[in-house]
C-alpha cells in the first residue's frame, strides 16, 4: 500500500510538473512564425496577440501520450526515490550500530563467547518460541563448534509471549549462577521443539548440565533480570530493528535468518559497517524469517523483513504478559 501511494504521488508531479512547464511556456514564449526572412522580433509587439498557444487540456494529452509512449520515466524516477530512502535509511542504522557499540558488545549482563579480542564479533538478538531463532541457532552453533576466531554476545529478546520471557529469564539466570554451563543450556533449550512445557525441559536440561533448578527459578524473581530484557529491548528499538533473529557482524545489521555460508563469507571478507540486507534479501523488506517486534506505545513498527511471523505486542514487561499470547513459527 505504501508503494502504492509512493507511485500515484509521483505520477501527480510528474503531470503537474510537465503541465505547468508547457503551460508557462505557452505563455511566455509565443510560437515565431516560419519566415526564414525575419531576422529581428519587434519588442513592442503584445506576444498575447499570438494565437498559437497550448492550452491546459493539450497540454494534458501531451503529458499521458509522452507517460503512455515511455511509462519508464515514473518507473526510473521512483526507483530512483526508493533507492535514495534505503541509503539513507542504511546509513542512519550504520551510525546507530557505532553509537551503540558499547551497549551492544560490553554490557557485563550479557552471556559471552570468546575473547573480546577476537578479530571479528557477533551480537545475536533472539526468542526462544520463534522457528527461525532456532534456525539461527544452529548456525551459531556451528562457528562455535568451529572455533572460529570470533567473540559473541547473546541479547535475549523475548518476544512472543509469557513463555518466551521465562525462558529468557531463565536462561540469564543460569548465566548468573553456573556462567561456565550457559551456552549448553541456551543451544539445548533452542534445540528442543518436544510439546512438553517449558518447565519440563528446562528441569530435563539442568538435570543433564547438573544445574540447581531450584535456585535457578528462585533467581528470575530478581528484578534485575527483567531489567537485563528491558536494556536488549531499549537497544532494539534505539538502532530500529524490530524483529528476531537479528544478528550485527562487525558492525553489519543483518535481519531474519542467514545461513551458515553466508555468515562465514560476511566474516572471512571483512565486511564492516551496517547493512539492512542479506543473501534473501535486496532491500529491508525482503525477509520473513523473524518475529516481529510491535508495541503500542511506538508509532512506528517497521518490518525489517519478510522471513517475519508478526505479533500484536512485545512481551517486555510482567504486567504485558496476560496481554500476549503465545506463538512460535516453525516454518
Amino acid at each position: 500500500m505504501k508503494s502504492k501511494n509512493i507511485f500515484v504521488l509521483l505520477i501527480v508531479l510528474v503531470i503537474a510538473s510537465l503541465g505547468y512547464f508547457f503551460y508557462k511556456s505557452s505563455k511566455t514564449h509565443p510560437t515565431v512564425p516560419d519566415d526564414s526572412k525575419t531576422a529581428v522580433i519587434d519588442n513592442t509587439k503584445n506576444v498575447t496577440d499570438n494565437p498559437k498557444t497550448v492550452t491546459k487540456s493539450e497540454v494534458k494529452d501531451i503529458i499521458k501520450e509522452e507517460l503512455k509512449d515511455n511509462p519508464e520515466i515514473v518507473i526510473s524516477a521512483i526507483e530512483s526515490h526508493v533507492s535514495k530512502q534505503q541509503d539513507a535509511h542504511n546509513k542512519k542504522v550504520q551510525q546507530l550500530v557505532v553509537d551503540f557499540k558499547e551497549q551492544l558488545l560490553n554490557d557485563p549482563n550479557d552471556p559471552k563467547y570468546g575473547s573480546p579480542n577476537a578479530k571479528n564479533s557477533i551480537v545475536t538478538f533472539y526468542d526462544y518460541n520463534c522457528g527461525y531463532c532456532k534456525k539461527m541457532s544452529e548456525v551459531i552453533k556451528q562457528v562455535v563448534d568451529g572455533k572460529q576466531d570470533v567473540y559473541i554476545v547473546f541479547k535475549e529478546l523475548p518476544i512472543l509471549g509469557a513463555d518466551s520471557l521465562k525462558a529468557s529469564k531463565l536462561a540469564i539466570a543460569v548465566y548468573r549462577i553456573a556462567p561456565a554451563k550457559y551456552l549448553d543450556f541456551h543451544f539445548a533449550l533452542m534445540d528442543d521443539s518436544n510439546d512438553s512445557s517449558l518447565d519440563q525441559k528446562v528441569q530435563n536440561i539442568c538435570k543433564t548440565l547438573g544445574i540447581d533448578s531450584a535456585r535457578l527459578y528462585k533467581e528470575i524473581e530478581d528484578p534485575s533480570v527483567q531489567s537485563v530484557i528491558d536494556k536488549n529491548l531499549e537497544i532494539a528499538k534505539g538502532i530500529g530493528f524490530r524483529s528476531t533473529p537479528t544478528v550485527i557482524v562487525n558492525e553489519q545489521l543483518i535481519p531474519g535468518f542467514i545461513d551458515y555460508d553466508k555468515l562465514m563469507s560476511i566474516i572471512n571478507n571483512g565486511n564492516s559497517g551496517t547493512d539492512a540486507s542479506n543473501s534473501g534479501s535486496s532491500n529491508v523488506s525482503n525477509n520473513s524469517n523473524n518475529a516481529e517486534v510491535s508495541d503500542k506505545n511506538d508509532v512506528s513498527s517497521e518490518k525489517m523483513d519478510d522471513k517475519s511471523q508478526d505479533i500484536d505486542s512485545p512481551v517486555s514487561k510482567p504486567e504485558q504478559q496476560e496481554e500476549t499470547s503465545n506463538s512460535t513459527n516453525n516454518n
